[in-house]
């Protein structure tokens, strides 16, 4: 982990000063009960994990309480190991399922490196609550909706409300149980479950997850369609829609009846009424058995009124703002993070000479994942370029799509508009000092020390300068520009002439090429008609 993890980390601590009864009382034994299937949603936390992971876990019963279950060595078949975790040592979490309506994680190892020699354990908030502070299952709820539920050999978690937190290796070097949370006074916690994607299959249980994509937009009637794919298991789902982001609880509303719904019994469209670009948020409750599952929560920012933005090529992005500044620079902040070079979808104004975008201009980047990106609005770098010797990138709002937890939304600005905008210096005395951006051979390049970024989150008022190493490029298709200008001086602004793009392309979330539509689950980038989706599967 890089120091500002750590330090983080550091600032999130959990106390784990007292011990706790745990039940039965006595001794406990355990039988095996099979093969559980168990899917993460805690080390995207700790690592850039491009996928919710699911994988087998051998579990145990307790042979005193019926329905109490214990992982051993919970994350051994994690299928993306930076260290492998050692073979000698056994270790045990336990998810207490006796009483269905009120399931709860005890602190456990799971048998996991996060690096520098410690691992992983997790527990959720409903244990730390209900053995700690109050004993009594309604004043937990009442204080925090942190319980986990069975539902049909399925245990879910609400977000947020598991733990995860990091032993040093010393403490697995015996068979360790995690009952006795005072050996670890130490512990550091963060929040995980943080998608809600975490969840134990029991062995036999069914798979009733439902999952939904924006499809489009039907003109003819004004509506917005998803496509909405059952699980294998899947017997309904009811869908509701909400406009803007997603109301705590409403997926429960939707299960009781509270707020009207649209009931689909098999795989197909779903279609709402479009109401303006703006966020949407879709909930669809799956059932099994008439009983309600784990709600699929859809947000997204969709833009199907007029404008006049156009597709104009798949150019060459080289990073420039995020591996190369003043933070980066001073071994102090901690800061990491890689530059590199992918492919970016560009765009231009029909209404503004020479106004140009990248749209999603980090979908690609290497360090974006499922926990680093915010799939619920459309990002852009927006560029001025009608003056070939003083380009500008103007001030983004939504920020460019990469953040992390410790950083939140990052916003880009160039020096040059900055300084027109607020009247800092002339055009003239911009370009003199080599603040400027350029326009040469279908390249659009900034100089060293030429472009801002700022952490809107977290100090909004402070701009960094970026591209300490000048790098930042991006290089558009050989005579693009000259096709550009062509086309708008003909006033032809349905299209560039000249063909930009290719066939339908799929590729691995790292920018690797796929032959074809991927069948198997995980993360993937798909670029289709001038514009680049992330696709989980």
């Amino acid at each position: 982990m890089s120091a500002m993890t750590l330090a983080i980390l550091a600032a999130t601590a959990a106390s784990v000063s007292d011990a706790y009864a745990l039940p039965p009382q006595g001794t406990e034994t355990w039988k095996p009960a099979g093969t559980a299937m168990l899917r993460d949603d805690l080390l995207p936390q700790y690592h850039y994990v491009d996928d919710f992971f699911e994988f087998p876990v051998e579990i145990e019963e307790s042979e005193q309480v019926p329905g109490r279950y214990r992982l051993v060595n919970a994350y051994a078949n994690y299928p993306n190991h930076f260290v492998e975790f050692p073979s000698d040592v056994k270790n045990y979490t336990i998810i207490d399922c006796s009483d269905p309506a009120h399931v709860y994680i005890s602190k456990g190892v799971g048998a996991y490196y996060v690096g520098q020699d410690q691992c992983i354990s997790f527990w959720s908030k409903a244990d730390d609550l209900y053995f700690r502070l109050y004993e009594d299952w309604d004043q937990v709820q009442k204080h925090a909706n942190c319980v986990g539920t069975l539902t049909d050999g399925i245990v879910t978690f609400p977000k947020g409300q598991i733990m995860i937190g990091a032993y040093a290796l010393s403490y697995t070097e015996s068979d360790y149980h995690g009952e006795n949370p005072e050996e670890a006074p130490d512990m550091l916690f963060i929040l995980g479950n943080m998608h809600g994607k975490f969840r134990l299959r029991l062995p036999g249980a069914p798979e009733p997850e439902v999952k939904v994509t924006l499809s489009g937009y039907a003109d003819s009637s004004r509506e917005i369609e998803y496509k909405v794919d059952f699980g294998a298991d899947t017997e309904y789902v009811d869908i509701a829609v909400i406009e803007g982001d997603y109301v705590g609880g409403y997926d429960r509303q939707i299960a009781s009846g509270e707020v009207a719904s649209t009931r689909l019994t098999a795989s197909g469209t779903f279609k709402t009424p479009y109401l303006g670009d703006q966020r949407y948020t879709l909930v669809a409750v799956p059932y099994y058995k008439s009983h309600a599952h784990n709600a699929t929560i859809y947000t997204k920012e969709v833009e199907f009124a007029p404008t006049t933005w156009k597709p104009f090529c798949t150019a060459k992005y080289t990073e420039g703002f995020l591996h190369s500044n003043e933070l980066s620079v001073n071994p102090s902040t901690g800061w990491s993070l890689e530059g590199g070079t992918y492919d970016v979808e560009v765009e231009y104004d029909a209404a503004t000479y020479r106004r140009l975008r990248i749209r999603e201009p980090y979908a690609g980047y290497v360090n974006t994942c499922i926990t680093t990106y915010d799939f619920t609005r459309n990002h852009y770098i927006e560029i001025d370029a009608a003056d070939l010797d003083c380009v500008r990138i103007l001030p983004t709002v939504n920020g460019i799509g990469f953040n992390l937890e410790y950083l939140g939304t990052i916003n880009v600005w160039s020096r040059a508009d900055r300084y027109l905008t607020n009247g800092q210096y002339t055009r003239d005395q911009i370009v003199a000092n080599g603040w400027n951006g350029k326009l040469r051979d279908d390249a659009i390049t900034f100089g060293k020390k030429s472009l801002y970024f700022n952490l809107s989150d977290k100090a909004p008022d402070n701009w960094y300068l970026a591209n300490y190493d000048g790098t930042f490029r991006l290089q558009l298709p050989a005579g693009a520009m000259e096709r550009y200008e062509k086309t708008m001086e003909e006033n032809a602004v349905n299209t560039i002439t000249a063909p930009t793009y290719g066939p339908d392309r799929w590729l691995t979330i790292d920018g690797r090429p796929l032959p074809s539509e991927p069948t198997a689950p995980g993360l993937y980038l798909h670029i289709a008609n001038g514009r680049t989706h992330k696709i989980l599967k």
